[in-house]
């Protein structure tokens, strides 16, 4: 009778825990939601430089492409792709993708941070996708670039989960072929890069 009365005070305990977790994960979501809402444009007189166009029509919580960019190559510091940071948040913008979003996936992803994947540094693959022409025997598609990464990441999350209305890493990480803990990562970079 006791373990029964154990088990079910832990599976009680259990449950709340996972139901308080959803809780945030909602909030996490709503946040993103109003940033990505948030986000102002603004319409570029036609003698303004494409430079210029870009830091005007991504600002997203008083933030230019600059900024963002730098947040996001704090974090690939001394890296195989550190100083992509405002490539990846020129990217996004020019899709209208939350580029804290991208950030964040390339940084988990890439796991620059601590040193970098196989795929990163031998693939030029920053977002782990797969295709042709494959490398690390065939599992993962490989670029000439960075930028071509970049551009092809940003293009997969906006035709695959944005243009859905998707942008909550928790609602991503099956579709993208990854574990709830891919999910996690990319949600608390997403918070950290925003600071």
């Amino acid at each position: 009778m006791r373990k029964i009365l154990a088990f079910s005070i832990v599976l009680i305990f259990n449950i709340g825990i996972l139901y308080g977790f959803k809780m945030v994960n909602k909030t996490i979501f709503n946040n993103d939601l109003m940033i990505y809402l948030n986000k102002k444009e603004v319409e570029k007189p036609a003698s303004q430089s494409e430079e210029t166009e870009s830091v005007i029509s991504s600002n997203y919580s008083g933030e230019d492409i600059e900024k963002i960019g730098n947040k996001i190559d704090s974090f690939l510091k001394e890296s195989y792709i550190d100083g992509y940071g405002k490539k990846i948040a020129e990217a996004s913008v020019k899709k209208n993708v939350n580029p804290y979003l991208i950030g964040a996936i390339v940084i988990v992803n890439s796991n620059c941070q601590y040193g970098c994947e196989f795929k990163t540094t031998f693939c030029n693959n920053v977002g782990d996708l797969k295709g042709a022409p494959g490398c690390v025997d065939g599992k993962y598609k490989k670029y000439d670039t960075i930028e071509e990464s970049i551009t092809d990441l940003v293009k997969y999350v906006n035709d695959t989960f944005i243009s859905k209305l998707i942008d909550n890493p928790y609602n991503m990480y099956k579709t993208y072929g990854k574990d709830i803990n891919w999910a996690f990562k990319v949600s608390s970079y997403m918070e950290k890069l925003k600071i």
